[in-house]
């Protein structure tokens, strides 16, 4: 396991960390950078988790929603989660429409953690599109009047997908947009796109990495100007055939 596969899945298990694999527990408590950036997401989450507390109302099917994102197999049964658990999840949605996440600069390497994070909300409908469209010509047009970021060059694969839509959002501090694309019938990918510029380790040029992690599969690179991830919960093998 890499620090950055270790640090996707400790991102999605802050307020319960025994839901992490052992694995990824004895990483970040052997490597000194990895277990830093834990204290500080954890003392965020339970930060923004009790400031939450009287400001938005709790979903009753939120905790299974956050189960949902974090890619651990749902209860056969609801049971009764902390309730700072139940408000990580709005809090996130919360801080990614008005104004992002309150991390550090020095995250700003690690913008793939929270392309991720931004991707599960999409999916699960916490954060929603604000551009739709079934062609990704027709949502370029859609959005050519707004600041929204849009791919200069993708892959041929790609851009024979049909498109949902699309959403700005904010992501290691500088903005971002995320591009829903269907991968197969009713399944969907969801491509995060940034300037390469506002990251401190961009992905290498035109050579998608690959990676997987709590059930996503993510692939990211650079082309010309732009830093992209592309990210699934479908079987990966797909995900991997947009490139060829």
């Amino acid at each position: 396991m890499t620090p950055e596969e270790a640090r996707l899945e400790l991102d999605a298990t802050t307020l319960r960390p025994n839901d992490a694999s052992a694995e990824a527990r004895d990483k970040a408590a052997r490597d000194p950078e990895l277990g830093a950036w834990l204290a500080r997401r954890t003392e965020l989450d339970e930060r923004v988790a009790n400031a939450m507390d009287d400001i938005v109302p709790i979903p009753g099917d939120l905790h299974m929603k956050l189960l949902a994102m974090s890619g651990l197999p749902l209860p056969a049964k609801k049971k009764a989660m902390p309730r700072a658990v139940m408000w990580l999840a709005a809090a996130a949605a919360f801080l990614l429409m008005f104004g992002g996440w309150w991390w550090t600069s020095s995250m700003n390497g690690q913008w793939r953690s929270e392309a991720l994070a931004s991707v599960k909300l999409v999916q699960y409908g916490m954060l929603r599109l604000e551009h739709r469209a079934k062609k990704l010509d027709d949502l370029m047009k859609l959005v050519a009047s707004t600041n929204t970021a849009m791919p200069q060059s993708l892959p041929a694969g790609i851009m024979k997908l049909a498109t949902y839509g699309c959403r700005t959002v904010q992501i290691a501090g500088k903005p971002a947009t995320i591009v829903c694309f269907e991968i197969a019938p009713g399944k969907e990918v969801h491509l995060v796109v940034m300037n390469q510029a506002d990251l401190a380790s961009a992905p290498p040029m035109n050579r998608p990495e690959f990676a997987s992690t709590s059930g996503w599969t993510t692939a990211t690179w650079s082309t010309g100007t732009q830093s992209f991830m592309l990210a699934t919960k479908e079987d990966g093998e797909l995900l991997k055939k947009l490139f060829t």
